[in-house]
């Protein structure tokens, strides 16, 4: 195992420091880029230390390092960075920390059942047993919080990742050079935080007004100074088009956008936007009704059963006519479905020809930082050519039907949100 520490040059005395911990081949890739991005925090009045991790190092011994640079008398560090492959502690016996994550344990799924967190790295009075390595993913290491840890996570450092990887036509080291530059150069702008957007997507708290109906009056709480501004705050909603998430992504490409807090369900690789449209007359209804079969249709094919049993069991169990469904497996009939499908939600790929420029984003919905995967929805943001330069996002469950004054900034603390900047 080895650690080295390369102290970056500090402009001034810093009574605090700041770790940029980085794997050794992540070092060698972008060295040049490191050293820039640790001068840009020493401008904001830290002390950085560029510390390169080498393959044997483990969440232990990482853990250990750290919190002797926490504790030391000189120079303690009060935060900290993870770039490139960085170890990742997944959790288990320890879901009551999470909002909504309850899944069995189940030794043969480990990766299900565990919580990919960096409180692990952060709140050091918490304790654990080492479990096992993953044999397929071996940046992923299974730990069990003990009986007698604090049952609660109250960290006293503050982290964040820095995990890239192969996308938009790139690999993951030139999308880690082009982000830490990008970084540096919205660092360098000294931008104030003046305009904000917060969406409402299907599904989240129930679709409830009146749980959404003092959002607007806690963020101006949360920032006072907006008072006095014209349109500082922007809302909107996905009932406010059938495919909101095209004004979503306008809205997100706004070069003066300081922050967006999306609420929405999701996955690692999508944000749900949209579900289908309620019915405003008997002609939604029966297209809705059509809509459901075929796909319930195409799913049981799938699965293996033959399309004409399939198809009678749907007449039979429904009362429906059969002649609905004499195209369901037409070319044309599933790329229009597909068609409509793919424009409800936010995918991955979108992020092709998708730049946000909101500085920060908040996603408020599960697994989109689920950085235990190769790929994550929080890291797109971060990698394309948008002013994008922190995500906060959740690793798994997270708990939506609440009011939305709660669970805002202070969420970015709790054991399964992962913090990307």
């Amino acid at each position: 195992m080895a650690i080295s520490l390369c102290a970056a040059t500090t402009l001034t005395a810093a009574s605090h420091g700041f770790a940029i911990f980085v794997d050794s081949v992540s070092y060698t890739k972008t060295a040049s880029e490191l050293a820039q991005y640790a001068q840009s925090v020493d401008k904001q009045g830290l002390k950085s230390e560029i510390v390169v991790v080498t393959p044997d190092v483990t969440p232990d011994s990482l853990r250990a390092v750290i919190s002797g640079m926490a504790h030391r008398k000189s120079v303690p560090i009060e935060g900290m960075v993870f770039v490139g492959d960085i170890p990742v502690p997944m959790l288990l016996d320890a879901q009551h920390l999470t909002s909504a994550f309850k899944v069995l344990q189940n030794p043969k799924r480990m990766e299900r059942s565990a919580c990919p967190s960096d409180r692990f790295y952060d709140d050091l009075d918490l304790q654990f047993d080492f479990i096992e390595r993953d044999s397929k993913k071996p940046l992923l290491y299974y730990y069990s919080m003990r009986a007698d840890s604090p049952q609660k996570s109250s960290p006293s450092l503050y982290s964040g990742r820095i995990k890239s990887f192969d996308f938009y036509g790139k690999n993951k080291y030139e999308n880690l050079r082009d982000y830490l530059k990008k970084v540096v150069r919205v660092k360098s702008r000294g931008e104030q935080f003046n305009q904000m957007l917060f969406f409402s997507g299907s599904g989240y708290n129930s679709e409830s007004p009146l749980s959404r109906i003092d959002e607007k009056i806690a963020h101006l709480e949360q920032f006072p100074w907006m008072k006095n501004q014209n349109s500082a705050i922007t809302y909107l909603d996905h009932k406010d088009a059938i495919f909101a998430k095209f004004a979503l992504m306008s809205q997100m490409q706004r070069p003066d956008l300081s922050m967006a807090l999306l609420h929405h369900h999701g996955s690692p690789i999508k944000e749900y936007i949209n579900r289908y449209p309620d019915a405003r007359n008997a002609r939604d209804q029966l297209d809705q009704a059509q809509f459901f079969f075929r796909s319930k249709i195409r799913n049981a094919v799938e699965d293996g059963v033959p399309l004409d049993s399939a198809i009678a069991s749907y007449v039979r169990d429904y009362d429906v006519p059969a002649h609905w469904f004499e195209t369901v497996m037409d070319s044309a009939s599933v790329a229009a479905d597909s068609v409509y499908n793919e424009k409800l939600d936010l995918h991955m790929h979108d992020f092709g020809k998708y730049k946000p420029n909101a500085r920060v984003v908040i996603l408020d919905a599960c697994f989109n930082g689920s950085f235990n995967n190769d790929k994550y929805i929080a890291g797109a943001y971060l990698w394309g050519d948008g002013d994008c330069v922190s995500v906060i996002a959740n690793s798994v469950n997270s708990l939506q039907d609440k009011l939305c004054d709660k669970y805002r900034i202070a969420c970015a603390w709790r054991p399964n949100f992962c913090i990307c900047f």
